[in-house]
């Protein structure tokens, strides 16, 4: 299955699977599995912003910046990360392999290119117990249908 929320990405280097998708009209998420088999550095700039939780955690020392926000500085990338749309984000990370729920807003956001060197270095490693919780009860639902009845 192609991935709708690595359209733009350099993935070159690495391959990756998706083994579940579902769309509403406000996001999109995936499921995916990625193999990196050796060091990665990206710059990126994403066209909408994007949630994701590396569910098997995220091999090797990950660390990124944002170039437009020096301020911001070079951070650890934490297992939940932000990435605000059309702001660049310079990241590398080590080899191995990662599963990942992936969760993009399709629509703009009021915050959709203002953000503050704060906020964009918190958004490398986000510590939200919720946004978390949230982020794996989808990854179950991928493991585990859930049908609705009416």
């Amino acid at each position: 299955m192609a991935s709708s929320l690595l359209i733009g990405a350099d993935k070159s280097g690495f391959d990756f699977f998706v083994r579940g998708s579902a769309s509403t009209p406000i996001a999109t998420v995936e499921l995916h599995d990625y193999h990196f088999p050796a060091p990665q550095h990206s710059a990126y700039r994403p066209r909408r912003s994007f949630l994701d939780l590396a569910l098997s955690g995220r091999p090797g020392e990950p660390a990124g910046r944002f170039p437009d926000a020096p301020a911001a500085g070079r951070r650890a990338i934490g297992d939940v990360m932000f990435m605000p749309a059309g702001i660049e984000v310079e990241a590398e990370w080590g080899s191995g392999r990662q599963s990942s729920i992936c969760l993009e807003f399709i629509s703009k956001g009021d915050m959709d290119g203002r953000w503050s060197a704060r906020e964009l270095a918190t958004s490398m490693d986000v510590q939200s117990p919720f946004v978390r919780d949230a982020l794996v009860r989808l990854a179950r639902s991928f493991r585990r249908p859930v049908s609705i009845q009416r």
